[in-house]
């Protein structure tokens, strides 16, 4: 498929906007992955994100991203960086706890409820 072999895809202080499309999970060969600073990023994170499992870094903050952290990013089993700060996601972080490879997070200024734990 199309950028099927692309390992790093960067964004930022643009005006990008729109939905993160679901066809981001057919994108397999990300390591890197940023939607950063000021983009006009709306609505939830797909479910197929969590077919990125040789993803190392997400980074999406400063977005106008919205609804709960989908549970398939538990799959997500390279990511060691995740940054949603400052976005408008709801629910429990509680998916952040199962990331076992996860040494830097960053998810203030969500109106989150509930434990990382």
């Amino acid at each position: 498929g199309r950028l099927s072999r692309l390992e790093r895809f960067f964004v930022g202080v643009s005006q990008i906007g729109g939905n993160i499309p679901s066809e981001i999970g057919q994108l397999t060969n990300l390591v890197e992955l940023h939607v950063v600073h000021n983009n006009n990023i709306t609505g939830p994170l797909p479910s197929e994100i969590g077919r990125l499992t040789n993803l190392r870094r997400l980074e999406c903050q400063r977005n106008y991203i919205t609804g709960t952290l989908p549970s398939e990013m538990a799959l997500m089993t390279s990511l060691t960086s995740l940054d949603i700060s400052e976005n408008s996601f709801t629910g429990s972080p509680g998916v952040i706890g199962e990331l076992s490879s996860l040494v830097k997070l960053h998810f203030y200024g969500n109106p989150f409820d509930g434990s990382v734990w």
